[in-house]
Order: structure tokens, then C-alpha cells, then sequence
């Protein structure tokens, strides 16, 4: 079974960022956004890492900004909210959202298809991004920035000139970051052709979804560095973040099942010990205890219950959706 939304729905970005997806890892770490990439909430974030849990968490990588250029021209694949604006709009190119098992991204630059993949390793604090050019012409170039945050994930980060701003190497495929005293290092596994460009603040991101909680909306993310891949037809490219090392050719075993790697003990997947919860104000969180993987818009639609016992069946689905 596999859970789908089409062009249409991506491609409306009201409609879009009311649908968010969340991968766990069993012990407490998360990723989650919306379908389209546009955090809406202080809870986004590509690696939200339990560094004591059960009440210690990290949002160590909040996302990572992304473009291709086909045949010299470039298409942005990212997309954020700020007050007033919505910049760049990646949206427009995507053709699909689906979780097959887990979140697929689609996109058409010109006459590429690129496509992403987003998971978490089991029992680990380590997410796995990977992108594949699945149509058109024989190569393409990616531009991959990564914005980090390193904070407490029920907090938002500001702009301060306390901040490291040193990318260190860590061997071939390897850099890590440490921004901040007292908190974990960041490591990234990649197999880019370079590394590079200045590190610089992007300011001023607004998550709506705080707004309505009468929280702290807007936050400033750090963006350490550049990297560019080559995308060639038939191959995939990976970035694996995660507290410890991780070189870029562990991706396909780390994406397997058996221990450490995607599937759980029962094989059926790491989306253990989370369920969507409810604060004071009606917000929604990720809480640690429960079982649950969902795709969820304003009400909580697809939400599936994982593990032991439970079928992979959605528990809702509207109107609009479309579970296979």
C-alpha cells in the first residue's frame, strides 16, 4: 500500500502545506514536514535527534535548500514560508508526493525528473536523503545548502554571532558541523563532486501553524556550506545526516531492514514510538509514546498505526487523498 497525492494537489500550496508527513526512528528522533517542504511548524525538521530520551530532543537539520540546473537553466526545488512571501517555489515543479513506504518527492525541471527519498534508520538518530534523475537527459547538476538549527525542538532559533561557523572534514564524503558548545556535532555523508561556497543566515522563516498557537513563529536557520552533485541517469545521489559518521555508500544497507538499518525488528518499518498528540492550545506534536506513521492535514487524515499486530491500513482518508 503506498499513500499519493498527484500534480494537482502539490502544486496548491494552501492545499499542500496542510499535509504533512512524519518519519521516526524507534527511539525517539523524528523527520517530518509538509508534502512539499515548507516547514509550518518549530516541529520541522529533516533530523530531530533524541540525544536523552525520553524528553531530550534536537532539532539538529531543519531542511535542506535544493535546485538542479538542466540544459543551463536552474529550477528551484525548495520552498519556505516567510511572512508575506512564499520564496523559492519549488512547489510548482512537483509532480507527486507519495509514501511508498516512505516520503517520494517527484519533480520536473525542464526535461529532467528528478526524484527524492526521505528515511530514517532504525534505532538510529540518522536521516537519509537521496536523489535519483529518473527521466530525460543524461546528466544534470544538483545544488544541495543545508540549513541547521541546533536547538531544543520545542524552541526557534535566532540569528547571534555565537555561532561556529567552521565546516570540518571528516574523511573522504564527510563533513560535520558543530555550531554550538554543549550540543552534538552534525555529520553529513555525501557523495558530491565539491563542497563549498560561504556559510550565511537565511532570516525570517514563518511557521503558521505557531502563529495559531500563539508561539514564536519566526526563526533564522544557518546555512554552514554548498554541495553540488552530478546527477546521472540511473544513479542515486545521497546525503546521510546523522550524530555519528556515516559514509555515503552505507545508504543501501542502512535502507534495508535488520538492526540498523530502515525496517524495525518485526521488519515492518522504524516508525515506532510516536503518535500525533494534542497540546493545550489544540496543537499538534509529535509525542514518544504510541506507534504511530502519518500523513496528516488540518484533521489528522491518512494516519496509519505501525508495528506488531497493526496493518498498514489508513485509519482515514478525505475526500481529496488517494491511498492505493
Amino acid at each position: 500500500m503506498h499513500i499519493a497525492f498527484g500534480k494537482d494537489a502539490c502544486r496548491d500550496f494552501g492545499t499542500s502545506t496542510e499535509k504533512e508527513w512524519l518519519e521516526t526512528n524507534g527511539i525517539g528522533g523524528f523527520a517530518s514536514s509538509t508534502i512539499v517542504g515548507a516547514n509550518t511548524r518549530r516541529y520541522h525538521g529533516l533530523l530531530t535527534a533524541a540525544t536523552g530520551p525520553p524528553l531530550v530532543r534536537r532539532l539538529l537539520l531543519s531542511k535542506l535548500e535544493e535546485s538542479v540546473t538542466v540544459d543551463g537553466k536552474r529550477y528551484d526545488l525548495s520552498c519556505n514560508r516567510y511572512r508575506g512571501v512564499i520564496h523559492p517555489r519549488g512547489y510548482l515543479h512537483q509532480e507527486a508526493f507519495r509514501l511508498d513506504p516512505f516520503p517520494t518527492f517527484t519533480y520536473r525541471a525542464g526535461r529532467a525528473e528528478v526524484e527524492k527519498r526521505v528515511f530514517m534508520v532504525n534505532g538510529e538518530n540518522t536521516t537519509v536523503i537521496t536523489y535519483a534523475l529518473t527521466a530525460g537527459p543524461a546528466a544534470a547538476t544538483l545544488e544541495v545548502r543545508p540549513l541547521i538549527a541546533f536547538r531544543d525542538y520545542h524552541t526557534t532559533t535566532h540569528e547571534n554571532p555565537s555561532i561556529d561557523r567552521e565546516v570540518r572534514g571528516e574523511g573522504p564524503g564527510g563533513i560535520a558541523f558543530r555550531p554550538y558548545p554543549g550540543l552534538p556535532a552534525l555529520y553529513l555523508g555525501h557523495d558530491a563532486e565539491e563542497v563549498g561556497g560561504e556559510g550565511w543566515w537565511y532570516r525570517d522563516f514563518w511557521y503558521p501553524r505557531e502563529t495559531e498557537r500563539g508561539l514564536d513563529d519566526r526563526e533564522d536557520l544557518f546555512s554552514p556550506c554548498a554541495l553540488t552533485f552530478r546527477l546521472r541517469a540511473g544513479e542515486a545521489r545521497v546525503v546521510i545526516a546523522s550524530t555519528e559518521v556515516r559514509r555515503p555508500e552505507a545508504w543501501q544497507a542502512l535502507s534495508e531492514g535488520g538492526p540498523g538499518g530502515r525496517g524495525g525488528p518485526d521488519g515492518r518499518g522504524g516508525a515506532g514510538r510516536f503518535h500525533a498528540g494534542s497540546d493545550s492550545r489544540g496543537g499538534r506534536f509529535p509525542d514518544p509514546q504510541g506507534r504511530w506513521l502519518a500523513v496528516r492535514d488540518r484533521g489528522l487524515s491518512l494516519v496509519r498505526r505501525v508495528g506488531p499486530g497493526c496493518d498498514d491500513r489508513p485509519a482515514r482518508s478525505d475526500a481529496g487523498d488517494r491511498a492505493v
